[in-house]
């Protein structure tokens, strides 16, 4: 008998260990679950001076989130002149900041290391002018309506059409998100996406809002007039899981930031959007991208709301904290 003591020890620890390896493997599954069903599709809560009135939470991440890096992109000029003013038959000049100049029968194209303007059209570009402005809402311009929902056929046409243009002269992964129908023309307003995620760098980290879309066209019947693109990126995925707080944590977060200020203001939290940040301040050729949470406040005093203020903040998906 003493000699089968070993035999049953040995037994006994696999079958342990054994366990301890699905119990493990069950634990991370199930925080990996929780993780994601922690965000709710919207959000309703009082939190001392902050209310929460979030009707829809913006999130589309998959199962699996990953950390990532990304890296500024390096543009063929010779695609984009091609693309905008047809067979240029002038040398294309750079100058010592990098920064390329052309016209051709009124067409103007500026390329520098983070941006591209084109401009053709003045006439377009004086009645957009006249007509059409960010500040304005929709109900102070009636001739104007926006989509954020493309389910007319000349929408998705022209949407597809257009974000095959932005593939080809070099900038992957463009979602143009909103549209502006402004009688003779749209405004069209895309961001890059990766992982089903809106990215967006330092440089726009004071708000996000239509007028600070990295990319807008101006789109007529006689093709694109106008196109501003800036800080453009191609992304590489990390091994690493991205692991979001729940967004009670988030809440309490952005909470105790606010109870800091000494106001009998009242703030009203009415939107949140996950966002991947880059910052591009960091001297280096690989940026590094943080989960945040953009989230849209009004600011009211005695009930009402303050000078129409709206303002936002940043919070860290992954730490809890205030960002920028």
């Amino acid at each position: 008998m003493r000699r089968r003591k070993p035999f049953f020890i040995c037994l006994i620890l696999t079958i342990f260990l054994a366990v301890s390896a699905c119990g493990t493997n069950q634990t991370k599954e199930g925080m990996t679950a929780e993780n994601k069903s922690d965000i709710p599709k919207q959000y309703k809560k009082e939190l001392n001076c902050l209310i929460f009135d979030i009707e829809h939470i913006q999130i589309n991440v998959d199962d699996d989130f990953y950390q990532g890096y990304a890296k500024k992109i390096q543009l063929n000029p010779k695609i984009i002149t091609r693309q905008f003013l047809g067979d240029f038959q002038e040398d294309i000049y750079v100058n010592e900041n990098g920064i390329i100049y052309l016209e051709k029968e009124g067409k103007n194209l500026y390329i520098d290391r983070n941006s591209i303007v084109y401009l053709s059209n003045p006439e377009i570009q004086s009645y957009i002018a006249e007509k059409f402005s960010f500040e304005k809402s929709e109900s102070d311009t009636a001739s104007i309506h926006s989509y954020t929902e493309f389910t007319e056929a000349s929408l998705q046409s022209e949407k597809k059409q257009l974000e095959r243009m932005i593939q080809k002269i070099g900038i992957p992964n463009l979602v143009l998100k909103k549209c502006y129908d402004i009688e003779k023309c749209r405004y069209w307003l895309g961001i890059q996406e990766w992982q089903k995620t809106p990215v967006f760098t330092t440089v726009l980290y004071e708000g996000m809002n239509d007028e600070r879309m990295p990319v807008q066209i101006l789109n007529t019947s006689k093709g694109v007039e106008k196109l501003n693109a800036s800080y453009y990126f191609e992304f590489e995925q990390k091994k690493e899981e991205i692991k979001l707080l729940s967004f009670d944590k988030i809440a309490e977060a952005l909470e105790n930031e606010y109870s800091m200020i000494l106001t009998d203001n009242k703030y009203n939290v009415i939107g949140a959007e996950l966002y991947f940040w880059v910052d591009v301040n960091q001297e280096e050729s690989e940026y590094k991208m943080e989960p945040v949470w953009i989230f849209t406040i009004r600011e009211y005093h005695g009930g009402k709301e303050k000078n129409g203020m709206v303002l936002q903040e940043i919070i860290h998906a992954e730490t809890g904290k205030r960002v920028g």
